[in-house]
Formats: C-alpha cells, sequence, structure tokens
C-alpha cells in the first residue's frame, strides 16, 4: 500500500508521518518504507522500517507523480473487501468510482496518485483555521 501525505508546511504532515510508519511496523506483518526529504526522521521511524531519503534521487515535488500514472479506482479495481467477501460500494449499493479529486475536479483517463486531479492543485489551500 502507498500513502502519500500532502499539505502545507506546518500542517502536521510529519507528526502524520512518524504515527502511520509507527503504526504499520507494529500491525503490518511486511516491509515498511518511509520516504522522505532528508535523514531528519533517523531517530523517530523505528529501525524496522527503511528510511528513504528522497533528496538522494531528485524527488522534490508532486510532479514526480506524473510517472505513477494508473487506471481510474473503481468498484471492480478494489475487488471484494476481505473479511465480508463484499464488493467495495457506496452506501446505496452502487459501484463506487473514484473519479474526482480533492476539489471535485474531473480525473482524467490516466489517473496520478494521491488526492488531487493537477499537480498545481497540491499547492492550493485546503483548508483555513
Amino acid at each position: 500500500m502507498v500513502k502519500l501525505i500532502i499539505g502545507l508546511k506546518g500542517s502536521g504532515k510529519t507528526k502524520a508521518l512518524v504515527g502511520l510508519v509507527c503504526k504499520a511496523v507494529d500491525e503490518d506483518t511486511g516491509d515498511v518504507i518511509c520516504i522522505e526529504k532528508d535523514r531528519k526522521l533517523t531517530y523517530d521511524i523505528p529501525y524496522k522500517a527503511r528510511l528513504i531519503d528522497a533528496g538522494s534521487y531528485d524527488i522534490g515535488s508532486y510532479e514526480f507523480l506524473k510517472g505513477f500514472t494508473g487506471r481510474m479506482i473503481n468498484t471492480e479495481v478494489l475487488g471484494n473487501a476481505f473479511e465480508p467477501e463484499q464488493p467495495f460500494e457506496n452506501a446505496d449499493g452502487t459501484p463506487i468510482r473514484f473519479d474526482e479529486d480533492y476539489f471535485g475536479n474531473h480525473r482524467g483517463v490516466a489517473t496520478v496518485p494521491g488526492p488531487f486531479a493537477e499537480a498545481e492543485d497540491a499547492e492550493k489551500m485546503l483548508y483555513v483555521k
């Protein structure tokens, strides 16, 4: 599973990232890899997780995700949930189709992972305190 944490500076991304990595190390049964922009989290991330310095690979913006385009996610792609052995669907029983991003913009045929349809949307204000 891949999780992206995207937000404005000071919005709590680092704290959320450390919490998710710690939880994954404790609860999941696979390799846990944390990709961060530098090595500042060396002492915050459990030793069982692998910390990768994205700065060493010239990953600096949302733009690099364009190489990870994929297909539209829907009920068919998600398949059946493990425990109930039923398809993922809306509360009313209709199929799920993730064809809109966080702001309600339509996603094209080649979708970019994450909550935004376009890279420039990652710079927009998500909420005001």
